[in-house]
C-alpha cells in the first residue's frame, strides 16, 4: 500500500457512529441522605407520580405479593450534615442460608 492510499483511508471514527470523545459536567461534593420506607401499595398509582418529583434520587420498589412497596428516599443534605456513612439497608446485611430459606417459603 502506498502512502497516499493509506491516508485516503483514514477516517475519524466519528463519521462512523462510533464514539470518539466525551465531556463530563462535573458536580461540587454532596452527601445524600437515604431513608427506606415501606408502604402499602393500595395508592401506588398516585404515589409513583409525584414521589420522583419530590426527591432527587429517589427509587422504589415494588413487591406485588406483599401488597408493598419500598420507598428509597433519596436527597442531597448540606456537606456539614453530621452522618456515620453507614448504608445498613437490611438486604444488603450478610443472611444465614436457613434465615433466607423461611422467609422465601413465607412469601
Amino acid at each position: 500500500m502506498n502512502p497516499q492510499e493509506f491516508n485516503a483511508s483514514k477516517v475519524s471514527l466519528g463519521v462512523l457512529g462510533v464514539i470518539s470523545q466525551v465531556t463530563f459536567k462535573l458536580q461540587p461534593i454532596f452527601k445524600r441522605s437515604l431513608t427506606y420506607v415501606m408502604r402499602s401499595d393500595s395508592d401506588f398509582g398516585v404515589q409513583a407520580l409525584t414521589f420522583g418529583e419530590e426527591h432527587e434520587f429517589a427509587d422504589f420498589l415494588l413487591l406485588p405479593s406483599q401488597h408493598k412497596v419500598v420507598y428509597r428516599i433519596d436527597d442531597r443534605v448540606p456537606l456539614n450534615t453530621s452522618a456515620d456513612g453507614l448504608f445498613d439497608f437490611f438486604p444488603f446485611r450478610p443472611q444465614l442460608s436457613a434465615a433466607l430459606a423461611l422467609v422465601r417459603s413465607l412469601g
